[in-house]
């Protein structure tokens, strides 16, 4: 016999899975001799980039969804802009 969920065990589990995403996001760079490495996490998307500014050698192992950000120079995470939704003209 399967038990139905209640409203407050609902709440509770769209909780668990929407709080990672809703933190604030973590950005991290350190610069070592020609080398720039970054660490971003916001909980939907994590990534690691380097860079070697003397030969521009670049590495980026990127985990879970990154489809909502660009990674930008040095490594910084810049957030796209949601595409335009179209608009409803009513007829009259």
């Amino acid at each position: 016999m399967r038990t139905p969920l209640t409203f407050a065990a609902l709440v509770a589990l769209a909780a668990c899975l929407a709080g990672p995403a809703s933190a604030e996001p973590y950005f991290h760079s350190s610069i070592d001799g020609n080398w720039t490495d970054s660490e971003y996490n916001d909980g939907i998307c994590h990534y690691y980039y380097s860079r070697d500014a003397s030969d521009g050698e670049t590495h980026v192992n990127r985990y879970g969804d990154c489809s909502h950000i660009v990674i930008g120079p040095g490594g910084q995470a810049i957030a796209l802009l949601p595409p335009p939704s179209a608009a409803v003209v009513p007829r009259y």
